[in-house]
This record gives structure tokens, sequence and C-alpha cells, in this order.
């Protein structure tokens, strides 16, 4: 007694069924991935904002508490302005040369600009943390992203707060 081996028919997807749908996600992916990098330069603005906004606080504060950061003797604070770069300082005016200077980098896409502060230094006067020769009518800057065609504009008050950042 023999049995008749069937054959018995799996079902399973053919290989145009496979392409068409690794297309499909391959696409959906595409679309995903330029969404992303969108979401990622806007994201790149608002962090350095956010940053500025940190670094600005942090000279601020050192001024107001008399930090003397290793030298003895309490100084003013500041920070210096430049077009794709801004630089923390300890004294009254920024001196290139000093070792002390802090430089931080701004992304490629970003640079720093309009900036109507005096000499582009702000500087926070030691004990009251207050702008050392504040102007009304200059008392801004910008940040600009070429990637986006976006911009960010701070402005600060004669004690050293930014009072809004458009």
């Amino acid at each position: 007694m023999r049995r008749a081996f069937t054959l018995t028919r799996r079902r399973a997807f053919t290989l145009i069924e496979l392409i068409i749908s690794i297309g499909m996600i391959a696409i959906l992916f595409s679309f995903s991935s330029l969404n992303h990098l969108s979401l990622q330069r806007k994201t790149t603005l608002s962090e350095q904002t956010k940053t500025i906004s940190s670094d600005l606080r942090a000279q601020q504060i050192k001024a107001m508490t008399g930090d003397t950061g290793g030298s003895g003797t309490v100084s003013d604070y500041g920070v210096y302005l430049g077009s794709n770069a801004y630089t923390l300082f300890k004294g009254s005016t920024y001196n290139p040369a000093d070792p002390g200077n802090y430089q931080i980098s701004l992304p490629p896409t970003l640079t720093l600009m309009d900036i109507t502060f005096i000499n582009s230094q702000i500087v926070f006067q030691k004990g009251s943390g207050e702008i050392l020769n504040f102007s009304n009518i200059a008392n801004t800057f910008g940040v600009n992203d070429s990637a986006l065609n976006g911009s960010k504009t701070f402005i600060l008050n004669a004690l050293g707060v930014i009072t809004q950042i458009q």
C-alpha cells in the first residue's frame, strides 16, 4: 500500500510583488528623510539661540557672583560677537590675544548679524551684572540661518536680561 504523494501548493509572494513593496518602502523612506533634514535645520537655529542665551546668562552670573576665574580679583565678564563665532572673555574689554578667552564657533549655516552693541561686545559689570555702556539704540543682535532663510533677533535691556527673541 503505497500512498501517493500529492503536491500542495503554498501561497507566497512573487518576485514582482517583492520588488514593488521594496520600492514603495524606499520611496517612503526618502520622503521621511527629506522631512527630517528640514526639521534638523529648524532645530539647529532654535538650539543655537538657546545656547547663546545660556552663555550670555553664564557670563552675567560670573560677573554678579564675583567669579575670579583663578586670578584672585573680581572682574567684569563679557561676550564678543563675531560673524561666525562668539567669544566669552574676562575683563571690561575684549582682547583677542588673551589666552583665557573661550571661542564658540557657530554651525556653518549660521551667522551673527546686525550687531548694534558697541565694538560688538556685551560686557556685564562686576557685582551688578548690568551691561556696561548700555544704549537703548545699541542693544540687539541677530542669528541668521542661510539654509533655512530664517533668523532670530536678541534684544537685551540695561540689566542684561534678554527681553525678547524674535
